[in-house]
């Protein structure tokens, strides 16, 4: 009687067991715990200098383009190559000028574009942290630093 009892409860909190290890294995298979899905995007650099708007492009080296707005109050210049980046997946790149000239009066902006050596894959989550180097009006050399976080596009 006494081991009818044991099989009878062992069986009972198995099967329920069981159910909880298959609905766990559910949820993580269908990416509801993967951080990455929650992480919001930016794209961020000094104070009056914006980043306007960014787009993270795939391929086998993948890059990103930015439209960068000189709120500054002043005219800057922008050095050839405009800076240098690095990102979350070990790799390394440069920022340069893709459209717009090198001098941005107050309120102007320009497209600028790093081309990453290394690859991501659409859909992924990157980090990348970049220099940005101007020059001001009075000929005064200046560098400084960003970060994008986003998701790669196909």
């Amino acid at each position: 009687m006494k081991g009818q009892s044991a099989i009878e409860y062992l069986t009972t909190y198995g099967w329920a067991l069981l159910f909880i290890i298959i609905v766990v294995g559910v949820i993580i298979s269908m990416g509801i715990t993967n951080a990455n899905r929650y992480q919001t995007a930016e794209c961020t650099i000094q104070p009056e200098l914006s980043c306007i708007s960014y787009m993270v492009k795939d391929g086998d080296h993948y890059n990103i383009i930015m439209n960068l707005s000189n709120g500054l109050g002043f005219n800057i210049t922008l050095s050839h190559p405009v800076g240098t980046a690095r990102d979350s997946l070990g790799g390394t790149g440069i920022l340069d000028l893709s459209e717009g000239g090198p001098t941005l009066r107050p309120g102007d902006s320009a497209l600028l574009k790093i081309n990453m050596d290394s690859s991501a894959i659409p859909g992924n989550y990157v980090v990348v942290y970049f220099t940005l180097n101007y020059t001001d009006e009075l000929g005064i050399p200046h560098q400084t630093s960003g970060r994008i976080r986003g998701h790669v596009r196909g």
